[in-house]
């Protein structure tokens, strides 16, 4: 299922869909693009669809609209490319099992120790980058 994120500005339809993101991921995970690229272009998609729909979560769009957040404030969430497969399982919920998508999500990210995390950063900000 194709989740799209509508949005009408000044008579034009702008959307963002899961593989727009994907293909974003996949470009940092790669390396063709680094933490800061990936931000500035999430912020430019979010700027397309301002004002940004509210969804419940048993709606696809909901988790769109989650992985475009985090990227877009990537840097103060402490996002990294290590979290690019989770974001990546949480993109790829199946129609149907959105609340189950979100469990798991939650789940990870309650599991990161962002403490360490923000020391790891603090020492080397280019560590948001850096593959295991």
């Amino acid at each position: 299922m194709n989740c799209l994120i509508d949005h009408l500005t000044w008579g034009i339809m702008t959307q963002i869909d899961r593989e727009q993101l994907i293909r974003l991921l996949r470009r940092w995970q790669s390396g063709e693009i680094d933490g800061n690229t990936v931000q500035y272009e999430a912020e430019y998609m979010v700027e397309q669809l301002r004002p940004l729909p509210e969804y419940a979560q048993s709606d696809p769009r909901s988790i769109c609209k989650s992985v475009l957040k985090i990227l877009e404030s990537l840097s103060s969430q402490l996002v990294m490319v290590i979290d690019v497969p989770a974001m990546m399982n949480f993109l790829a919920t199946p129609p149907g099992r959105e609340l189950a998508g979100w469990v798991q999500w939650h789940s990870y990210w309650s599991s990161i120790d962002f403490d360490q995390r923000l020391k790891v950063v603090m020492e080397n900000p280019n560590s948001i980058d850096i593959k295991p």
